[in-house]
């Protein structure tokens, strides 16, 4: 979905790629659900990465979602829009800031994933494989499967477009594909 060429062919979700990264976020948070027992644990007003108006910053709120599902009993992601207390309202409306609107409402790519997001279903399926940046999270309803590819480094290093195959058994009737990237999606190139 991030900046990958993208290949279906309906037989099984197959991912091939050698997994090299650590993932430090997800073992910060498996110890703090540790430390948190029996009491409900809430990932509250988290954003990150440094591009929060491209596409890139939607790659990282996918792998974020996919590394920390089942940790935390919800999420609160800061902020819905580039209008906030501590630095007010700046001129123009893309200036890199936390929102997923800018301060005149336009849709950023982080807002897009969530949007996809929320209508994909919440059965995660296995995918079999890994890469260091390049990933996929399935997702799967009664009757239709939402497949994520994207590219992202939480370490920073480069990011090159990276080509997957990505296989799905069983009967699918009907296929949608939808991008985020530097050419779809992307309210700066409009």
């Amino acid at each position: 979905m991030f900046a990958v060429d993208v290949s279906i062919v309906i037989s099984k979700i197959k991912f091939h790629q050698k997994i090299l990264y650590i993932d430090i976020l997800a073992i910060m948070k498996k110890k703090a659900k540790e430390e948190a027992g029996d009491y409900p644990l809430y990932y509250t007003e988290w954003n990150g990465s440094k591009e929060f108006d491209r596409n890139y910053h939607a790659a990282f709120i996918a792998q974020t979602i996919a590394y920390n599902e089942g940790l935390v009993e919800g999420y609160s992601y800061w902020t819905v829009s580039d209008i906030f207390e501590e630095q007010g309202m700046k001129l123009g409306p893309f200036k890199n800031e936390f929102g997923l609107l800018t301060n005149h409402g336009i849709a950023k790519p982080s807002y897009r994933i969530f949007q996809a997001l929320h209508e994909a279903r919440d059965k995660r399926l296995t995918v079999e494989g890994a890469h260091r940046t390049a990933e996929v999270l399935a997702l799967n309803g009664d009757k239709e499967i939402t497949v994520f590819a994207y590219n992202h480094d939480i370490e920073r290093r480069n990011i090159k477009v990276e080509k997957m195959n990505i296989l799905i058994c069983g009967k699918v009737s009907s296929i949608t594909k939808a991008v985020i990237d530097e050419k779809h999606s992307n309210p700066l190139n409009t």
